[in-house]
């Protein structure tokens, strides 16, 4: 009897422990995956690469590659054209004060149309 009391002591922990922290029910949140393949497929072209990026070796040339990569990668995953994003954003961050910069983001819905990808197949995020 007192094994059945115990583990009803733990489920009742662990139930508080979940309305306690509702970040911790991963499954009952649809937008929420579970995988991290797309994260992994977004890296691999940078993982396979990083041999010919030889101009890395230093700690300014990593940090240029990382902020690079990661605003093209983000901007790939809001199905953002990366070219015209890059050219967007470098040509507006000058004219505009640093507390605006939020209004450049990748997600913002106020960024022009020309940067967003089309709905056919045949635009690529290239």
């Amino acid at each position: 009897m007192q094994g059945i009391v115990l583990s009803t002591d733990c489920v009742q922990r662990r139930h508080r422990r979940f309305d306690a922290y509702p970040a911790l029910r991963l499954g009952t949140d649809g937008r929420l995956e579970i995988s991290n393949n797309r994260a992994e497929l977004s890296i691999k072209p940078f993982i396979i690469c990083r041999k010919n990026w030889l101009f890395c070796c230093t700690l300014k040339g990593v940090k240029a590659s990382s902020m690079i990569y990661s605003i093209i990668e983000t901007a790939k995953e809001n199905r953002l054209r990366p070219f015209g994003y890059l050219k967007y954003i470098f040509g507006t961050m000058p004219n505009i004060p640093k507390e605006n910069y939020h209004t450049l983001l990748p997600w913002i819905k106020d960024l022009p149309d020309s940067l967003r990808l089309g709905q056919n197949n045949f635009d690529t995020a290239q």
